[in-house]
């Protein structure tokens, strides 16, 4: 096997990062310990993929229960299930394998290819957060073996992997990052019966009566649904406008927010929210009116309208364009009365977009995450985390440490099966909250039949003084 050291010069600002992980995927190589022998954690190489939030279409401590505890066997028996739609009585062990598959891009880092670095690092630094957490559970007497794999972020090679000896046994499995590797790596989990953890898609339709799939990041209509719950938490319906371009896709978001006024209304809330539809992108969207929502100021006027609250909703962010020109807009119609923004998640790394119309506009955005730099634990973490790896943690680290302190913990807790509690054991940590809940296949739920469970809980944060925090009305 080639060192995996030797490409990692030109990866500046995060090397030892590197070094740290990438050694360890090529130390495991030769020096496995049996499974049963869990005081260390181990890691194996054999081969991430990169993620944004879709396409345009679209630390706190253990967790606690008073649940009796399965019986205790030593190991687990590699067995072959059929796929018979049923899940497994939950069986607890005295050491649970855990297989992480991230693209990585180890071949093409070897090769010099330079266009790999951004998308390794995505996959380095939730593992060095991953890591930091199997640290941290073995002073809880939890242990895990943990095998990591480099798909390389091609579904060929993932295929290979998952089929060979190295999956077979696994108790728990992290990853992939790509779609089209987690639409194969889900359908492994529903044959295995094994639980699937996919830590960076947020797309909804992977998977299919598949009750061993777990999706952490938050989908689109469970963003839109949080929004809209923040917006009737804090305004009359009546002030609030949903805006978007004349495109279908962006058109059809629409529906997420007033399916969720009414489901959050009872439907005794009345009509829609009111739609503008902006159908001429000409001269860089200057024919925009966002005037219509106000009342008119005239010479004549011996004194200003009486100040009114409007709440305009964008779920957009393909354009960056169309943003930064509708905040541009919406600030000059405006006048003297008070406006709220609401956003995607997206907006928050925007480079074109003037901050100065997030602060005059009062911006809420949602987000899958959130840290808070103020907290004591945000603190130790970092602090923890820069002593052992000589770098600041990004966001993926502190993701990657609440994705294995909150699912360690579960596989420990309840056992092989324990996303059948998972809607019952909810959890807050350095930098993402877990609400799972149970998808139900649509128009079957008197059959109770599971399509997948997905992360229910969104934040909103709110731009102001120049920086993203934690919204608070």
């Amino acid at each position: 096997m080639t060192s995996v050291l030797s490409h990692l010069q030109p990866l500046n600002g995060s090397r030892l990062l590197l070094i740290f992980l990438l050694s360890q995927l090529f130390l495991s190589c030769t020096a496995k310990k049996a499974i049963n022998e869990n005081k260390d954690l181990q890691t194996v190489e054999t081969a991430v993929d990169t993620v944004s939030w879709i396409t345009d279409d679209y630390g706190a401590g253990p967790i606690k229960s008073d649940e009796v505890d399965y019986e205790i066997t030593e190991q687990k028996e590699v067995v072959t299930i059929e796929d018979d739609g049923k899940i497994p009585d939950s069986e607890k062990y005295a050491s649970y394998k855990v297989s992480m598959i991230f693209p990585f891009y180890s071949n093409q880092l070897q090769s010099g290819r330079h266009s790999s670095k951004d998308k390794s690092l995505r996959a380095i630094n939730l593992y060095g957060g991953m890591k930091m957490a199997t640290d941290a559970l073995q002073s809880q007497n939890i242990y895990m073996n943990v095998d990591v794999f480099d798909s390389n972020g091609n579904p060929q090679e993932l295929k290979a992997l998952m089929n060979s000896s190295s999956f077979s046994n696994a108790d728990l499995i992290f990853g992939p990052f790509k779609r089209e590797n987690i639409e194969f790596a889900a359908d492994f989990s529903k044959r295995s019966k094994t639980p699937i953890i996919s830590p960076m898609n947020p797309s909804t339709s992977v998977a299919k009566e598949n009750p061993f799939y777990i999706q952490v990041k938050p989908g689109l209509e469970t963003h839109c649904s949080a929004i809209t719950k923040h917006i009737l938490d804090n305004f009359n319906p009546e002030d609030v406008i949903l805006v978007s371009r004349n495109k279908s896709a962006e058109k059809a978001r629409f529906e997420f927010f007033n399916a969720a006024k009414r489901s959050i209304t009872k439907g005794l809330s009345g009509d829609n929210f009111r739609e503008y539809v902006v159908s001429d992108y000409s001269n860089n969207f200057n024919n925009m009116d966002f005037f219509q929502f106000f009342p008119k100021v005239t010479e004549e006027m011996e004194e200003l309208p009486e100040k009114i609250t409007k709440v305009f909703v964008i779920p957009s962010w393909s354009s960056e364009a169309f943003i930064a020109n509708s905040l541009r807009l919406i600030r000059l119609a405006k006048q003297h009365h008070d406006v709220y923004v609401y956003g995607m998640p997206q907006w928050r790394n925007y480079e074109k977009v003037d901050f100065e119309y997030y602060e005059a506009l009062n911006l809420f955005i949602s987000s899958d995450g959130f840290v808070d730099p103020t907290k004591m634990a945000i603190k130790d973490f970092k602090r923890n985390y820069f002593n052992k790896y000589g770098d600041l943690p990004t966001d993926d680290a502190y993701f990657g440490f609440d994705l294995m302190q909150y699912f360690a913990t579960m596989l420990n807790k309840h056992g092989s099966q324990f996303q059948t509690k998972i809607d019952v054991e909810p959890y807050s940590g350095l930098h993402t909250s877990f609400d799972f809940q149970a998808v139900m296949k649509p128009g079957n739920i008197e059959s109770e039949t599971i399509e997948y469970y997905e992360n229910k809980h969104v934040d909103i944060l709110k731009f102001e003084n120049f920086y993203f925090q934690s919204a608070k009305f």
